[in-house]
C-alpha cells in the first residue's frame, strides 16, 4: 500500500529522551496515525521524509 505523509507531529518538549514522533498518513481520503521506529525517525530528522513523502507500507498492523 501506498500512503502519503499528510502531518508530523512532533512530540510533547517535555515527552522522554528517544521519543521519536507520530506520522499521520493518508491514502487521499482517510487518515491514520502511525507510531515509526527509530529508523524513520532518523529520516524525519534528516528531512529525507516530509509532508508529502509516499511511503510504501509491507506489514502494518491497526492496533485500538
Amino acid at each position: 500500500m501506498v500512503l502519503c505523509v499528510f502531518e508530523i507531529e512532533d512530540p510533547p518538549p517535555k515527552a522522554l529522551e528517544g521519543t521519536v514522533p507520530n506520522l499521520v498518513l493518508t491514502d487521499g481520503w482517510y487518515k491514520i496515525r502511525a507510531r515509526i521506529d527509530l529508523t524513520l525517525a532518523t529520516a524525519v530528522k534528516n528531512r529525507k521524509i516530509r509532508v508529502g513523502t509516499k511511503l510504501e507500507i509491507i506489514g502494518a498492523k491497526v492496533r485500538f
